[in-house]
């Protein structure tokens, strides 16, 4: 489906999740939403869950996230886990915008071991637009690369990420200017949720 089509379709399948939810899970169920557009769905379960937490809804952002270390890592030369630091700002869709800013290798800033020009003129381009790419080279959606950004999600979102590490998630936000762990339960440094 185009975006158009998930945003008249998926909302109302989100709409009775939420319902439930709202019914019958613990204020302390973790829901990770994956349909597209994830952050918007996400919303909607959370608003429609009655007295869940918001911060216990997330929107997957892993596989963006994914697909950015692995450009990253063939660009430079190194193995993906390697690098450090890695943020997704955005939706999934072609607005999100991967952010290098912070990156490190072994703990030392990036910013000396990336062409910012190829940064700027090709990466955030193709991790834009990877979905689509997938979709026109093999006809439907890389079902694996997601399977596995589910798995980093909620791996990170349990157990924490290693110290100092970022990783990507859609989380709500109440709008207020709080560091993300104080308003969205988001994984910071070694700390579980």
């Amino acid at each position: 489906m185009d975006r158009m089509q998930q945003l008249q379709e998926n909302p109302s399948i989100f709409v009775e999740q939420g319902k439930a939810l709202g019914k019958v899970a613990k204020d302390t169920v973790k829901t990770l939403v994956v349909g597209n557009p994830a952050n918007t769905n996400a919303l909607i379960a959370w608003a429609n869950a009655r007295y869940l937490p918001h911060h216990q809804f997330s929107a997957l952002m892993r596989l963006d996230h994914n697909r950015a270390l692995g450009f990253l890592s063939r660009k430079i030369g190194i193995n993906p886990r390697r690098i450090k630091r890695l943020t997704i700002w955005g939706n999934h869709a072609s607005t999100l915008f991967p952010d290098a800013s912070h990156l490190r290798i072994d703990g030392q800033p990036i910013r000396m071991a990336l062409d910012m020009n190829w940064y700027r003129d090709i990466m955030i381009d193709q991790v834009q637009q990877r979905g689509t790419a997938v979709i026109s080279c093999k006809g439907r959606t890389s079902s694996s690369s997601a399977a596995q950004a589910i798995i980093d999600h909620l791996r990170d979102w349990r157990f924490g990420t290693e110290e100092g590490d970022f990783v990507s998630m859609g989380v709500l936000s109440q709008g207020d200017r709080k560091p993300v762990a104080d308003v969205a339960g988001a994984t910071v440094g070694a700390r579980p949720l």
